[in-house]
C-alpha cells in the first residue's frame, strides 16, 4: 500500500494498479473496484514476481527469466526489458533507491544495476528510460559445488536485499534460502565484482558467502529493519516450519 491507497496487483498477464477511494477522496463502497491503471498482455508475459522501490519503481519478474522495468508514472509499458538466461525468476526484489534489482532463480541469484551513462554523459536509470546494451553486466550468485551437494541441490528461495526505508542509507546483505540453509552474500563485495571468476556467459559470479543451517527447511528469511536491531550489523528473522530464530552477524 503507498500514501495515496492505491497497490498493485499482477497475474501471468497483467500488471495493475487499483486505488480503493472514489474520485473525490472517499472509500468507494461497491465490491469491484476496478484497477485505475495497467495493462491485460494478451499472451506471453508470464509475469511471477513485482517489487517496488522507494520512489515508487517496480520489478517484475517473469517465467523465461525476463526482468522488466516500469516507472513509477505508468504500467502500460516497461521502460527496459533485461533477458534472462532461460531460468525462470522465482522472486525480485530492489533497492531503497532503485539502482540494484536481485532476482532469483532456482539454482542462482542475479544482480542487475539499473544506473548507466546515457549517449549524452548523463546520469540515467532503466526504470524512468529505457536502458539498452548501455547496462552494466550483471553479477550472479552462485553456491560452490560442495555447498551445492550439502543444501541436496535444493532451490533457491526469495533472494532479499537488506531493509532499508530511508534516503542516504545502503543495503549491505543479501540472503537466500535453499533447503535447510540461510546463505548470505556482502553486498558491497557484489557490486565491486570483477571478471576474475565467471559463470553463464562470461557472467562475473560470486561464491563468497556466510552459510548457516537449521534443523529443518527454511520457509523464509528477511533482514530486521535497523530501526528495530540498532546494535546489530545484519540482524536476520529466519522462519522454518516450526520454529523462528534470529541471525546477528
Amino acid at each position: 500500500m503507498e500514501e495515496d491507497s492505491t497497490f498493485l496487483g499482477l497475474d501471468n498477464n497483467r500488471l495493475c494498479r487499483w486505488d480503493l477511494r472514489t474520485a473525490g477522496g472517499k472509500v468507494t463502497e461497491n465490491p469491484v473496484v476496478q484497477y485505475q491503471e495497467g495493462k491485460d498482455y494478451s499472451r506471453g508475459t508470464n509475469f511471477n514476481c513485482m517489487a517496488t522501490s522507494g520512489d515508487g519503481y517496480v520489478v517484475v519478474g517473469a517465467q523465461d527469466g525476463t526482468i522488466r522495468l516500469y516507472s513509477s508514472k505508468t504500467l502500460t509499458r516497461a521502460k527496459t526489458s533485461i533477458p534472462g538466461m532461460g531460468a525462470p525468476v522465482t522472486s525480485v526484489d530492489v533497492t531503497y533507491d532503485g539502482k540494484w534489482v536481485l532476482a532469483t532463480t532456482d539454482q542462482y541469484l542475479m544482480v542487475v544495476k539499473t544506473t548507466y551513462t546515457d549517449d549524452k554523459g548523463r546520469a540515467a536509470n532503466g526504470f524512468a528510460n529505457p536502458m539498452g546494451t548501455r547496462g552494466s553486466m550483471p553479477r550472479l550468485l552462485r553456491l560452490k559445488p560442495e555447498d551445492r551437494m550439502r543444501t541436496g541441490n535444493k532451490p533457491f528461495i526469495k533472494g532479499k536485499f537488506s531493509w532499508i526505508t530511508e534516503s542516504g542509507l545502503s543495503e549491505r546483505w543479501i540472503v537466500v534460502s535453499v533447503g535447510s540453509h540461510s546463505v548470505i552474500w556482502n553486498f558491497n563485495k557484489v557490486k565491486s565484482a570483477s571478471s576474475e571468476v565467471l559463470s553463464f556467459g562470461g557472467l562475473p559470479t560470486n561464491m563468497d558467502y556466510i552459510i548457516t543451517n537449521k534443523d529443518e527447511d527454511v520457509v523464509d528469511a528477511a533482514f530486521q529493519h535497523r530501526k528495530y536491531a540498532p546494535d546489530a550489523d545484519a540482524s536476520i528473522v529466519v522462519a522454518t516450519q516450526h520454529s523462528l530464530f534470529n541471525l546477528g552477524n
